[in-house]
């Protein structure tokens, strides 16, 4: 590239500038929006109870074994609990650092194999304002530090692949071991597909196949010898759970016709457009960007390898969920990076055209917020009453989107274009924490502020129950580890139906037998999805005390007799 455009396009304090604006996108406004469930509750509740018990082994929810998942990203979690406090943004934080540590390798890669700081600043920049990345890396769930542990360690093997044979080699596999070890300790066996389906096909292609029988030792040896310790702690102390987290979570989640979340074939193709988005409108661009001859390059294979076979593999498992293929957005964004500073050289249309369309898209948006606001009956505004004003947020975020963009396509220049897709963004997602509809989503996701509301209710003799939809979020605001299920027990079926989870789950009749037994001198708390009290209605006893919004009811039995409490 040339070097006089690059510096130009690319300002010396470039790096600094893309440093702050992932600490105001990704990090200032973690604990603005508030924690949803199921996803964040639990993993705000587990490693809550870690801290509280002392026990950082065995994984457990509600005191009840979890054998879902390892324990690192627990550990991360609760980390962030001992130096934030028990916060939303101490859940969130590593999803967030995990996300910028992604971005950090991808910046490294392209400026060491490439040596083009244009494509180096802009992988970065694409990778941290695709659309699926911000959400997943805002969000405390697992698959943002497993990604950022999976990123390092393809790093540090295509790092060690393109060194010579010797002692630097060795300690580059060594390094890719061990973060594969704390991969596989934060999500499990996952951790060791990716780099497999990633590097066999890579060293194909380079027709340099025989050294996967030479390179594939001493990272095999390390990453053991990473896990091994809390290995052995976890068998001796739970001797079941190698076999129900292999078995169970993994060969039966990846082959079974009965799988969890089972979705077609195909279901990752929209995901992956929707979640690169904006940088979707540019995929022809970069694609024209790359070159036959530039398939030759190293890391540009890699890259393709990296971005295919993991989207491939997660693919064909009969389980998926969106967030399975984050691991594959790193390439993705270094290919597209590639390929945008190889079209903007030659001053390629594409790239107009797709910030002309972009103008269109977000034109288009914004007269849909307004008019629904203006004229949309009340069962869809996302913003009424004391939330009305986030109407004028969001258009405001548009509106700062859409004219940043306009501004940069009148000049005419495409590498412009490209970098304001990378910045046009910001101001925007800066303001999305703010714009959570509290009264249209909140109440049926985030229980939060309601629980809040009635926890002087909960006192610490009283029994409490809810169901396996809002047990979680039960157990994180009130501190309650020890809140019994009414009905079915989901994702804790295992713990339930273990000597430690006898008495933790009640049926109806059981339930109302606690609640009407004339002996009974403590009170019981029901908290329950809204639409499950309205089928069990008549077969539950009467509550002394009913409060519900649209989407959970908090429900209090008093005990019989005088020493019912007002609530």
């Amino acid at each position: 590239m040339n070097q006089d455009l690059s510096t130009s396009l690319w300002p010396k304090r470039s790096g600094l500038i893309l440093v702050l604006a992932f600490v105001l996108v990704y990090i200032l406004p973690l604990g603005v929006r508030p924690i949803v469930i199921p996803d964040e509750t639990r993993y705000a509740m587990i490693p809550w109870e870690m801290i509280q018990s002392g026990d950082w082994a065995v994984p457990r929810l509600i005191g009840l074994s979890y054998f879902e998942k390892p324990v690192l990203g627990y550990w991360l979690n609760a980390a962030s609990m001992l130096v934030l406090g028990e916060t939303p943004m101490a859940i969130r934080l590593s999803s967030a650092l995990a996300a910028g540590l992604a971005a950090l390798v991808i910046h490294l890669l392209a400026r060491r194999f490439f040596r083009d700081r244009s494509t180096a600043l802009l992988a970065p920049a694409i990778f941290l304002t695709m659309g699926w990345v911000y959400a997943i890396g805002t969000f405390s769930v697992l698959d943002s530090p497993l990604t950022g542990f999976l990123t390092v360690a393809c790093a540090l093997f295509f790092l060690a692949a393109q060194t010579p044979p010797g002692l630097k080699r060795q300690i580059f596999l060594a390094l890719f071991g061990v973060v594969c070890g704390l991969a596989f300790m934060t999500k499990g066996f996952t951790a060791f597909a990716v780099p497999v389906v990633t590097i066999v096909p890579y060293m194909l292609w380079e027709k340099r196949w025989k050294e996967l029988f030479t390179l594939c030792w001493t990272p095999m040896l390390f990453a053991f010898l990473t896990a091994l310790p809390w290995a052995l702690v976890v068998h001796g102390r739970e001797p079941d759970f190698w076999r129900y987290f292999f078995w169970v979570e993994h060969i039966q989640r990846y082959l079974s016709d009965e799988a969890q979340h089972p979705q077609p074939l195909w279901f990752f193709l929209p995901v992956l457009l929707a979640g690169a988005l904006p940088w979707t409108l540019l995929f022809p661009a970069a694609a024209k960007g790359i070159a036959r001859e530039h398939l030759k390059l190293p890391l540009i294979r890699y890259a393709v390898c990296w971005a295919l076979f993991p989207f491939l593999f997660f693919s064909a498992s009969s389980g998926k969920l969106g967030t399975y293929i984050l691991p594959c957005f790193p390439p993705l964004a270094l290919l597209m990076a590639f390929g945008l500073v190889r079209v903007w050289e030659s001053r390629n249309k594409l790239i107009q055209g797709a910030a002309v369309f972009m103008m269109v898209f977000l034109g288009l948006g914004l007269l849909v917020v307004w008019g629904v606001h203006l004229f949309g009956p009340d069962a869809i505004r996302p913003y009424t009453g004391p939330e009305a004003w986030k109407n004028l947020l969001a258009g405001a975020a548009i509106l700062s989107w859409l004219g940043i963009l306009a501004w940069i396509v009148r000049k005419r220049i495409p590498a412009r274009t490209v970098q304001a897709f990378a910045l046009a963004p910001i101001p925007a997602m800066i303001m999305v924490p703010f714009l959570f509809p509290t009264q249209l989503v909140g109440e049926i996701k985030a229980p939060g502020a309601f629980l809040e509301k009635n926890a002087h209710l909960v006192r610490p003799e009283a029994v409490v129950f809810s169901d396996d939809h809002v047990f979680r979020a039960v157990a994180w605001y009130y501190r309650r580890p020890d809140v019994n299920i009414l009905l079915g027990a989901g994702e804790i079926s295992y713990g339930i139906n273990t000597p430690e989870g006898q008495g933790r789950k009640f049926g109806l009749d059981e339930f109302s037998r606690l609640v009407t037994d004339p002996n009974r001198s403590v009170p019981v708390i029901l908290v329950q999805k809204r639409s499950r009290r309205e089928k069990y209605m008549d077969h539950l006893p009467t509550p002394s005390f009913v409060d519900q919004n649209r989407g959970f009811v908090f429900q209090l039995f008093d005990p019989p007799g005088p020493s019912a409490a007002e609530p």
